[in-house]
């Protein structure tokens, strides 16, 4: 039996390493139907259309949001299935006025993110953009998506209701009423937190220290492209168990996997604090408290973003010197110093001299 990450599953499928589960699904009659259809179309866009692998859980991002705050400043409250720019309009609506220890923001991002190409990143992995091809190793990042997608994202900043988090502000110690407040969305100080499953949990824990001071929330898909609105590019699954195609003891293997992906296991597990994961069966997919759950599960499952397809075939040092180049130069452009065309065409040629670097590394390395 095999516990792998999606990549790790990708890969050794396309080696043949994996028991195939289709037939044997069928033939014990092992319920998947019970099985979250956007999880079983995620693993098997990864498999070529094939099971070789099963999940019994997913994370997923969602946009949380304090009703309260909607309702005292007359601000409609978000729909599934937004578009990024009706997000960023419910947003901006949201007054920016007062100093930093009592003003409010409209959009915060789960990892308080300062790097402006992840903001500019998210608009474009919606639109199903990607910056980078594996195949002929070139950087694509210079066409009107992106630049449609960095200029969003500035925008937005440059308005001020985003939250951007400052290294001094961050919580250092003390209370855990105070560690819960200090959280922009659980505080009080944004009206919608893009977030993952994870987010959930804390809500619920620091209800039973912050009282009545604990926002009253609720949540609302991912936005998505008004083209291809089913598209989910917030369901990520870390933990796939699968069978090795040479092992001595497929039966035994495979009764794991099943075990472990069943109603039995599901029901028990989802009784849990599960650290932000969600069980991939449906019926047990539940909040008592009355959530928008289906928000977690409601887009079908995509596999991947397009670029983190690519980026899992090119060398890890690739990723970390590009973001790091592309919000240089997006900062440039927020600060006005540079306009978007400019940036974008810097990253353009610095990404592709980056990228042939990293692979002459990786290359050179195998040769040793």
């Amino acid at each position: 039996m095999l516990l792998l990450t999606i990549d790790q599953y990708e890969k050794m499928a396309e080696q043949g390493r994996l028991y195939e589960l289709d037939s044997v699904i069928k033939q014990d009659k092992f319920d998947i139907d019970g099985i979250l259809p956007a999880v079983l179309e995620t693993i098997r866009s990864r498999s070529g259309g094939k099971l070789y692998g099963l999940a019994p859980g997913f994370t997923s991002q969602v946009v949380y949001y304090n009703k309260t705050m909607f309702e005292k400043n007359g601000v409609p409250l978000p729909k599934d299935m937004m578009s990024w720019e009706e997000l960023l309009e419910l947003a901006k609506r949201f007054p920016t006025s007062g100093d930093e220890s009592s003003r409010i923001y409209g959009l915060a991002l789960n990892n308080y993110s300062d790097n402006v190409f992840v903001y500019a990143r998210m608009i474009g992995d919606t639109k199903g953009l990607s910056f980078v091809d594996a195949e002929s190793s070139k950087v694509t990042i210079q066409t009107d998506g992106w630049k449609k997608a960095a200029q969003l994202a500035i925008d937005a900043l440059k308005s001020g209701t985003i939250y951007r988090p400052s290294p001094d502000k961050q919580f250092r110690g003390g209370p855990i009423e105070e560690y819960y407040k200090s959280d922009p969305f659980i505080g009080g100080k944004a009206a919608m937190m893009i977030s993952g499953s994870y987010l959930m949990d804390n809500l619920k824990q620091a209800k039973s220290y912050l009282k009545d001071q604990a926002p009253d929330w609720d949540v609302v898909t991912l936005p998505v492209d008004p083209q291809n609105p089913d598209a989910a590019t917030g369901m990520s699954i870390y933990q796939l168990f699968a069978v090795n195609a040479q092992s001595a003891n497929l039966r035994a293997a495979w009764e794991f996997v099943k075990y472990v992906n069943d109603n039995e296991y599901a029901r028990v597990t989802s009784k849990s604090s599960s650290f932000g994961t969600l069980t991939s069966r449906t019926q047990y997919l539940k909040d008592a408290v009355g959530h928008n759950i289906a928000a977690f599960s409601k887009l079908k499952g995509s596999g991947t973003t397009s670029a983190a397809s690519a980026l899992a075939k090119l060398p890890n040092s690739f990723y970390q010197a590009f973001i790091t180049l592309a919000d240089k130069e997006l900062k440039a452009a927020l600060d006005g110093s540079k306009s978007v065309d400019e940036a974008i065409q810097t990253i353009q040629d610095r990404g592709q001299a980056e990228l042939i670097k990293a692979k002459q590394a990786e290359e050179e390395k195998g040769m040793k």
